[in-house]
């Protein structure tokens, strides 16, 4: 017998309900995790390498695993003239990576021509 107050089916609503909220909060983050990868992304085009690796080196280290933000590390260590930096940063990604890192995480960011 259900406990006295309570309505039968609450409890999988409950459940249904949470399940729900997770998944939406999972796609927020995704969604804000994507947005940041762009904001990155301008900011390294703009010149504001040297800004960006403090941030960046923070997000890496938060999530590890993902492959923009680290690309987007390199390039920017890269483009600070801190590309003896790079490969230590490849390398607790790969260890830390379940898979082969994607082809765009291997490929060296290209050499900046323009002024820095």
């Amino acid at each position: 017998m259900p406990p006295a107050g309570s309505r039968p089916g609450h409890d999988q609503g409950t459940t249904r309900s949470g399940r729900l909220l997770e998944a939406l909060a999972a796609t927020l983050d995704e969604l804000r995790l994507t947005a940041l990868e762009r904001l990155y992304g301008v900011e390294i085009d703009a010149g504001r390498h040297h800004e960006s690796v403090a941030e960046l080196t923070g997000r890496v280290q938060r999530f590890p695993l993902r492959d923009g933000l680290v690309r987007q590390l390199l390039t920017a260590l890269a483009r600070a003239g801190r590309r003896s930096d790079g490969p230590a940063v490849y390398r607790c990604y790969a260890d830390r990576h379940p898979a082969e890192p994607s082809p765009a995480a291997r490929t060296p960011p290209p050499a900046r021509t323009g002024p820095a």
